[in-house]
């Protein structure tokens, strides 16, 4: 006797792959064949899914159009179909199913664009934490930090690209864009960024030096201040510290 997995597991892969035969026996046929009934499904299923793409990639949508994007979509869903009842997890192998993808190699950018659209949505959506507060009598005195031991807040997501795919993404946020500004897309440097979602709930990104991300990288692998750089901060450094902590990109816990 069939049991309730292999039920759902029938029909889910009948919606995925298009393969009703298996499934079909199972559905009452009255008034709808099985096939039409389960084609009902199969179009909102997808309906659905690539609605929550393109809520999650709207830049990409842009960079695209909208014709290229839907065929993506319906590609990526099938592939990758979501692993939880809600959600929050799906999309999060698009940027590398891009990078895959026939059609869109003259935007070599796209995968990185992709990468920060999805590090936008999982930031907004992360744990939270109490944010660390600036206080008068540590501020810029490195000799001070070692009394607590900072981390980067969970909302904060880190990303290196070749290309200037902040310039990119804030461009396609303006209301007007035939105001578009003129980028150059090879600058023959790294790009380095933080994504954070503020007190406020909103989400940011800010592009630092690499020296800086270095410190942001030594924070979220859960090093004391002491050991980030040869057991004492320069005051640039500590300057640095001040500034996440007014972001909100901080968080102190006990040593």
């Amino acid at each position: 006797m069939n049991t309730l997995r292999d039920w759902q597991a029938a029909f889910a892969h009948a919606l995925q792959h298009g393969e009703t035969c298996e499934a079909e026996s199972w559905i009452d046929p009255e008034g709808l064949s099985a096939k039409q009934r389960l084609g009902i499904y199969r179009h909102q299923t997808g309906f659905t899914l690539i609605a929550a793409l393109r809520a999650l990639y709207p830049v990409v949508e842009k960079l695209v159009g909208p014709e290229y994007f839907h065929q993506a979509a319906s590609f990526y869903w099938r592939r990758y179909p979501p692993k939880a009842a809600h959600l929050h997890g799906f999309g999060d192998r698009f940027a590398d199913f891009l990078q895959e993808a026939p059609g869109a190699e003259d935007l070599y950018y796209l995968p990185d664009v992709a990468r920060l659209e999805w590090h936008c949505h999982s930031a907004y959506h992360s744990a939270d934490a109490s944010c660390a507060t600036p206080q008068a009598e540590c501020s810029g005195k490195s000799q001070n930090y070692p009394a607590g031991r900072f981390g980067l807040h969970p909302s904060v997501r880190l990303l290196v690209s070749p290309y200037p795919i902040l310039q990119i993404w804030e461009a396609h946020q303006r209301e007007n864009e035939d105001d578009f500004p003129l980028i150059a897309m090879k600058q023959n440097r790294k790009h380095y960024l933080m994504i954070w979602r503020d007190p406020s709930w909103q989400i940011c990104v800010s592009c630092f030096s690499g020296a800086k991300f270095a410190l942001l990288e030594a924070l979220q692998k859960g090093k004391k201040l002491t050991g980030v750089a040869d057991d004492r901060l320069s005051t640039e450094d500590t300057d640095f510290i001040d500034h996440l902590i007014t972001l909100g990109a901080l968080y102190e816990t006990a040593s």
